[in-house]
């Protein structure tokens, strides 16, 4: 495994809404697998 992140989020907050675009996500990327 060259790469793993696990539980991963990420909120937009604009003030007046958070915005959720990322909740728990899991991530493996493995040698020689291109990411684009």
């Amino acid at each position: 495994m060259l790469l793993s992140a696990r539980g991963l989020t990420k909120v937009y907050d604009t003030g007046e809404v958070k915005v959720q675009a990322l909740r728990g996500v899991d991530l493996d990327v493995r040698r020689g697998e291109l990411l684009v």
